[in-house]
């Protein structure tokens, strides 16, 4: 049996990628999330298009991450899933090292994760980033199958559409 989640406003309590944003990007990203609430854009170029924003250092990035809030209920579903041989995915239109991050500084590692591949421009911990950039792998193919869910932990259930 397989588990399959989001991570962003279901994991963690707040959407990592706009914390980045709101923190790190140049100004402009609100004009492009704008573009992307209007239907002129996907989400694949608007995501491309705000990292390209972001100024910081991975330090200062990691520091950000470091202090993101996740579901409290979301360790024990993960102890359940292993307990009883779950497959746990999480599958999200976010970012994996973003992702990664926030699980291994909870002791969470080992979860696979379906995301979008952050590209560092400039991969010392103390320069700044002069650009970030996505791969996009969740938005490479369309999915034969869509999953809608609410988290088990919260009594919910997944289905597949």
């Amino acid at each position: 049996m397989q588990a399959f989640c989001d991570f962003d406003g279901t994991i963690s309590k707040d959407d990592v990628t706009d914390l980045i944003l709101e923190r790190f990007a140049l100004p402009q990203w609100r004009d492009i999330e704008e573009e992307w609430v209007e239907g002129h854009i996907t989400s694949a170029e608007c995501m491309r298009r705000q990292m390209a924003l972001v100024r910081t250092t991975l330090r200062d990035l990691d520091e950000l991450l470091d202090g993101v809030e996740i579901d409290p209920g979301f360790a024990s579903f993960k102890s359940f899933c292993d307990a009883n041989d779950i497959r746990l995915t999480i599958v999200s239109d976010g970012v994996d090292y973003f992702i990664k991050r926030i699980l291994t500084k909870r002791g969470m590692s080992g979860i696979e994760v379906i995301a979008n591949t952050l590209i560092a421009r400039c991969p010392r911990q103390d320069r700044p980033a002069s650009l970030l950039r996505s791969r996009l792998p969740v938005h490479s193919a369309k999915p034969a199958r869509v999953y809608a869910s609410v988290p088990l932990w919260l009594g919910g259930v997944t289905t597949s559409m």
